[in-house]
């Protein structure tokens, strides 16, 4: 499948987790890390950097990620929002070439139901070969949209239990 959803608690390791499958994906292309909000961006930037080694462009406001020659990083991390801004009604999103990437990786992805995601999942997948990864806490819940949200992933759920059996013992049980 292309698409892989995955479900773990709040401060299970989201962040390690996608950051090592970026790690997995960058011989293939670039990848491409989307969040909604500043700090997520951060927080997926400092453990991209520290697990693979890479120091990732930023394409988020004011900053703008190199789109060619050698100071070009394999990993870009920025908002939904600059995705979707400018370049007359296109966005940012296109002055990035869909098969250069191999591997999306979407933050939060119980948002990924909303028009502004999908024209952004949309986009990239001109590639064939693109993996999209969504990760949450959420997959399921209250909102409308969850049900949309998880028809368009496989969905892969790492409780606390099995962390735990496993032998790791996220920091909020400690």
């Amino acid at each position: 499948h292309d698409s892989t959803l995955l479900s773990m608690a709040t401060g299970c390791g989201k962040t390690i987790v996608f950051a090592h499958a970026a790690d997995e994906f960058m011989p293939l292309g670039r990848v491409m890390v989307l969040a909604h909000r500043e700090e997520l961006i951060g927080q997926a930037w400092r453990k991209l950097k520290a697990i693979t080694g890479c120091e990732p462009d930023t394409e988020m406001s004011e900053y703008r990620a190199n789109t060619y020659g050698a100071f070009r990083s394999k990993i870009i991390v920025g908002t939904i929002q600059t995705q979707i801004a400018g370049h007359g009604g296109k966005g940012r999103m296109a002055k990035f070439k869909p098969d250069e990437f191999s591997l999306l990786i979407i933050d939060e992805a119980h948002h990924s139901a909303a028009k502004s995601y999908r024209r952004v999942i949309d986009y990239y997948r001109q590639n064939p070969s693109l993996k999209v990864l969504g990760v949450t806490a959420t997959p399921a819940g209250a909102r409308p949209t969850s049900i949309v949200v998880t028809t368009l992933f496989v969905v892969v759920s790492i409780t606390v239990t099995l962390l735990e059996k496993l032998g790791y013992t996220p920091w909020f049980v400690m």
